[in-house]
Order: structure tokens, then C-alpha cells, then sequence
């Protein structure tokens, strides 16, 4: 399955791995969640200050 791009000079979307505009590659247009190294796990428990 193909995921969207973008390119990062002129902003558009594709499909494909180069822009037809100005023909630079292409990044993901999703954004990737940052991994927290010292997050606590899912199942603890919520606490409030």
C-alpha cells in the first residue's frame, strides 16, 4: 500500500517518491509519534498532583 508524501520545498502531496514540481525527494506526510524512553507502562495508574 502506497503512504502519502510530502515534499518539504513547495508543500505538496504525492505518491510518489519524488516531487513533480521541483523534483526533490519526497518525505512520510505522517507524523510519527516520538518514543518517551522513561514513560511509565499503560496499566499504571493515573495519579494527579
Amino acid at each position: 500500500m502506497n503512504s502519502l508524501k510530502k515534499c518539504p520545498t513547495c508543500k505538496t502531496y504525492t505518491l510518489k517518491k519524488t516531487c513533480n514540481k521541483c523534483k526533490v525527494e519526497t518525505k512520510s506526510a505522517h507524523y510519527t509519534f516520538p518514543k518517551i524512553r522513561n514513560a511509565p507502562p499503560r496499566s499504571a495508574p493515573f495519579k494527579r498532583r
